[in-house]
């Protein structure tokens, strides 16, 4: 798993890149993860611009293993043509709600 769970509190979300370019999000995408969630559940990730956050780019589900922690790995649609901006990436995992941003570049 990327990231640090140094700090993490309960249902945290870990983004492994807080900014990329557009470039790179297209070629490796982006993996987020959901940590200190009870294992067994499922942890639902949504991902959006921020700009427009009812329309949902990606919506993801993966089980919670025994370590607690959820991953899914994001890569954009070819679809859409401009992926800079700032995005914005609810995850929940039973009662357990959390938020985080990333941002692609030129």
């Amino acid at each position: 798993m990327e990231g640090d769970r140094g700090d993490s509190a309960d249902g945290d979300v870990i983004i492994d890149n807080d900014e990329m370019t557009a470039a790179d999000f297209g070629e490796f995408g982006i993996d987020l993860t959901v940590v200190q969630c009870p294992a067994d559940r499922t942890a639902n990730f949504t991902v959006a611009k921020k700009d427009a956050p009812d329309t949902v780019l990606t919506e993801k589900s993966q089980l919670v293993g025994d370590d607690e922690s959820a991953s899914v790995h994001v890569v954009p649609s070819a679809k859409v043509e401009d992926h800079t901006g700032e995005y914005i990436v609810k995850t929940e995992c039973g009662d357990l709600k959390s938020e985080g941003t990333f941002t692609i570049t030129d």
